[in-house]
Order: C-alpha cells, then sequence, then structure tokens
C-alpha cells in the first residue's frame, strides 16, 4: 500500500526537477499518476503516523500549479493573441480570485484564501495547458497513461468487489478524513454515504477519493477510448480490444453505482454513434434499452423498482438532497445575487455543516460568488462544447482524438455537473482543463499558420 504515498511524492518531485531543467509540462504527470490517488496517498500518509508530513504534501497541487504557471508566464516569449475562451476563463478567475480580498460572508482572509486555493484551481490549469510548448507535449503518451491508469483502477475495484470491501477501510480514510478534513464518518460502512447507495449496496471508488470521484474519471476516459476507437492512425491494437476496454470501463462504471454518471454514459455512446455514423452501435443501444426496460418490468425486484421510482420522484434521500440543496442555493442568489462570500457553500464550508445550497456546480459557484461567476461559468462550458464541435474535424491524429474525446466528455458530464461539486473532483477537472488549455493552444497556432 505504501506504493501510493511514493508515486505521489516522487513525481511531485520529478515534476519539480523538471521545472528547473525547462520541462513545465511535468505536471501533467503529476496530475495523473499523483492527484489520481490524492487521498489515498494522504490517508495512507496519515496511517504510518506521519501527520506532519501530510501538512506539508496536501499543498502540493497548489505549489505545482502555481509554481508552473509563474514559470510559463515568465518565460513566454511569443506575442499573446487570447482565444474568445482565454477571455472568458481570465475574467472568472479574477473575479472570483477578488472575492478572496472582499469582505463578504463570515470567514477571515485565510480561509478564504484556503478555499479559493480549491475553488479558483481550473482556471490555473487551462492556462497551463493553454502556455504549455506544444513540442514538448506527447498526446499519445497522455492518452496511454490515463488509458493504463484506470484499467489497473477497475481491476483494484474488481478485487474489492470480489472481497466485498472498500479498499478505504484499510487505508485510514475515515481517520485522515476526520483528523485532516474535519469530515466525520458516516452512512454504514464507516466512511461516507457516497460509498453506498440509499438501499445498502457498496459503492466501490478504488484508489480515487470515493465512487463519484472514480464515476466521473471513467466517464472522462470511455470518450477518450471511443475517440481512439475512431481516430486511431497506426492501429497497433485491434479494434476488438478496444471495445473490450469499453466494456471493462462500463463495468466498473455500474460498480460505482453514480446514476449521473452512468447515464451520461448512454449518452456519450448515443452521441458518438451518431457522430461517427455507427448504425451497429444505435441499433445495440435501442435493443439495450429495450432489454432493460423489459427485465425492469417483469423481472426487477420490488425494492429496485421502488428505488427507481423513488429516484425518478425526487422522493429518495439522494434525489431529494439534490432537490433541497439546488433550491436553497437558488433562494439564497434571489436574496443575495453577488453571493455570500467563498466558503459559504458545499465541500468548502470547513466541515461545519451549514454550507448552503450546492450538489451543483453553478448553484455551488453562484451562491458564494454570485451570478455572474454562475453564468461565466456555463458560458465557458458551453463554448468549449461549441468550439470542439466546430474543430474536431479539421484536427488531424491525436489533436483530433483530443478535441472529439473533449467534446463527447463535456456533453456527457452535463448532468453530473448540474448534480455534484464538479469541480471537486481534482483528477478529472485538473486534466481536462488541462487538455482543453491544449486544444485551445493547438487551434490558435493553426490559426496563425494560415
Amino acid at each position: 500500500m505504501f506504493v501510493f504515498p511514493i508515486i505521489y511524492i516522487g513525481t511531485f518531485l520529478f515534476f519539480l526537477k523538471g521545472l528547473f531543467q525547462d520541462k513545465p509540462e511535468r505536471i501533467i504527470w503529476f496530475v495523473l499518476l499523483g492527484i489520481s490517488a490524492y487521498t489515498t496517498s494522504l490517508s495512507l500518509t496519515y496511517q504510518y503516523g506521519l501527520l506532519p508530513l501530510v501538512n506539508v504534501i496536501k499543498y502540493f497541487k497548489e505549489i505545482a500549479a502555481i509554481g508552473t504557471l509563474g514559470y510559463l508566464l515568465a518565460n513566454y516569449k511569443e506575442k499573446i493573441h487570447f482565444h474568445y475562451i482565454d477571455w472568458l476563463v481570465l475574467i472568472l478567475f479574477v473575479y472570483c480570485f477578488s472575492y478572496v480580498f472582499l469582505p463578504v460572508g463570515k470567514m477571515t482572509f485565510v480561509e478564504r484564501l484556503t478555499v479559493f486555493k480549491s475553488y479558483g484551481m481550473f482556471g490555473m490549469m487551462y492556462f497551463i495547458g493553454r502556455f504549455l510548448p506544444l513540442t514538448n507535449i506527447d498526446l499519445k503518451k497522455i492518452f496511454t497513461v490515463i488509458l493504463a491508469l484506470t484499467i489497473i483502477a477497475v481491476l483494484i475495484q474488481l478485487v474489492e468487489v470480489l472481497m466485498n470491501q472498500h479498499l478505504q477501510t484499510i487505508t485510514s480514510y475515515t481517520d485522515y478524513n476526520q483528523k485532516v478534513n474535519l469530515l466525520y464518518p458516516s452512512g454504514s460502512y464507516g466512511l461516507t454515504m457516497t460509498f453506498e447507495t440509499d438501499n445498502g449496496i457498496k459503492r466501490f471508488a478504488s484508489f480515487f477519493h470515493d465512487p463519484l470521484d472514480f464515476a466521473i474519471s471513467l466517464l472522462m476516459c470511455l470518450c477518450g477510448v471511443l475517440a481512439w476507437i475512431s481516430f486511431d492512425e497506426q492501429q497497433i491494437i485491434k479494434t476488438k480490444w478496444k471495445w473490450v476496454i469499453v466494456v471493462l470501463l462500463l463495468i466498473g462504471l455500474y460498480k460505482t453505482f453514480s446514476r449521473a454518471s452512468m447515464l451520461g454514459a448512454v449518452i456519450v455512446l448515443y452521441v458518438y454513434a451518431i457522430l461517427t455514423k455507427r448504425k451497429l452501435l444505435l441499433k445495440t443501444l435501442y435493443f439495450s434499452i429495450f432489454l432493460a426496460i423489459t427485465w425492469f418490468i417483469f423481472l426487477a425486484s420490488e425494492n429496485f423498482k421502488g428505488y427507481v421510482f423513488d429516484t425518478f420522484s425526487l422522493s429518495e434521500s439522494s434525489s431529494l438532497g439534490h432537490l433541497v440543496s439546488w433550491v436553497t442555493g437558488l433562494d439564497a442568489m434571489i436574496e443575495q445575487p453577488l453571493g455570500m462570500g467563498l466558503g459559504s457553500s458545499g465541500l468548502y464550508a470547513f466541515g461545519d455543516g451549514l454550507g448552503i445550497g450546492g450538489e451543483s456546480q453553478p448553484i455551488f459557484m453562484g451562491v458564494q460568488t454570485g451570478v455572474i461567476s454562475m453564468l461565466l461559468y456555463v458560458t465557458i462550458y458551453i463554448s468549449i462544447i461549441v468550439v470542439a464541435a466546430k474543430n474536431w474535424k479539421l484536427c488531424k491524429g491525436e489533436y483530433k482524438i483530443l478535441a472529439f474525446g473533449i467534446l463527447l466528455f463535456k456533453i456527457g458530464s452535463l448532468i453530473p455537473m448540474f448534480t455534484s461539486y464538479f469541480e471537486s473532483f481534482f483528477y478529472m477537472s485538473f486534466i481536462t482543463w488541462i487538455l482543453t488549455g491544449i486544444l485551445i493552444n493547438h487551434l490558435m497556432w493553426q490559426r496563425a499558420l494560415r
């Protein structure tokens, strides 16, 4: 188990050494190999009795982001030609950052700064991708690592399923959360409620933070694999084996029991089938839906039927919790449209249980930094979909896979984005924003050549 802290610390030192060797792109490897197992690494470090070390290494992601962006801006020699998405992300970042200094809300300056280091990190990651030298980026290697990492995570999850035991029960996850994050255990398994469904079925997260974090990461990888299937020019691996990987990812997604991400996967497969004109896949999806409905009507247990009906009627506790959070969040925005201050909503309410609203990234932002930030975030999200949709056919090689994968993911993650603290899934958030920045970087380079 000690391998996780070693990889986390090792990849950070690898990045740090690279920064002094003019290799800022190494932050990508830290995000891929280190941040993916962030909580597992820190909880294991805590388990070994190294709390002082935990209090240092938990800031590695902020050090990496600030250090890399500072280096890139200091060494950027060319004239910067801004894309409109650049302006939108910059405006959102500066606007939200101003709330660190504005005396809005009950948090102290230090607390607001602590909240913002996670709240606004995605903007920094976008500009890191935007200003990384394209000649130093090996997209093929990045795709390979994402795929290999996800497959390993699914295999670990399979062991969890076979043993019927969460990995987190042997990593001091609960003790770490109580001591460091001020989050106390809940649910039937001594972890948090996200590790089980309402009827007590275990949800498995492999080495990720929780099942929701793992689910959205699986969805991200699924989109990349589908793009790889259609636009892989080398075809070293046969297509049938790529589809085996798709099935493996879907099995892993099922065992997370994340309804939003599972629905997102269905949407992704449907959109993919339409855009690539795969009639067989469309027929398979329609037939699968027909079989699922038939099984549900005639063979499903009464408990499962009740669970599904309660979900759609929003009377099931999780769905009802979403609804209550949305209503209270919207009500708070109506009362204070300029926001209640950083730390007033969701996970960042410092563990006191007094956070208002949340359970939705736009509402989460709107409650804290106002309606303007919510609208800017949604505008950026939609703009990325539009840009990827317009340009994926114009790109070539790995950049075509990148553009198409981003398009699929942004469409498929619409529901998870509206039903969770989306950007708190650090691994998914960091890597997708870096890759989005790289895509815009490439598109602006192509425009300059015309």
